[in-house]
């Protein structure tokens, strides 16, 4: 009867701790799954799907070219599009890791390789570390910070 007792809660605060765990599980997924639709979208030069991906507020840190900081979706889409006048850009995930907090905020870490060609031919390859920050906004997972910085 003793062991009875001790053993109901143990189970029931398992029971809740499940549902919680699989909530962050599911939060993680989604959020990952915006930053990689964001690579693909900017990969292909599909603003119109990478656009709507960011809050509007969004901060970007770039240690790629240029070290600026970027504030707001108007300004990140004009960097972004500033890339154009390239023959090619491509950027590459690698190690993707994210961790939800609660149901509304994940945080993702990730190996990069952004690749710039010329107009001319001239290639250059840049590696480093990303940071980034994706929220639930209105029942929609948006990118609310990106942080790049060179490997070395």
């Amino acid at each position: 009867m003793q062991l009875r007792r001790l053993v109901a809660p143990l189970v029931l605060s398992l029971a809740f701790a499940v549902p919680s765990q699989a909530q962050q599980s599911t939060a993680a997924t989604e959020g990952q799954a915006v930053l990689v639709k964001a690579m693909a979208a900017f990969n292909a030069r599909n603003y119109a799907t990478y656009e709507p991906l960011f809050t509007d507020d969004v901060e970007v840190y770039t240690g790629v070219y240029t070290p600026v900081r970027f504030v707001g979706k108007a300004q990140w889409m004009g960097f972004i599009r500033g890339l154009d006048n390239f023959a090619a850009a491509s950027y590459d995930q690698r190690q993707l890791v994210c961790r939800a907090y609660n149901s509304d905020v994940v945080l993702c870490n990730a190996y990069f390789v952004f690749s710039t060609t010329t107009k001319t031919g001239v290639t250059q390859v840049q590696s480093g570390r990303e940071s980034s920050a994706v929220v639930k906004v209105g029942g929609r997972w948006l990118i609310a910070n990106h942080h790049f910085s060179p490997m070395f």
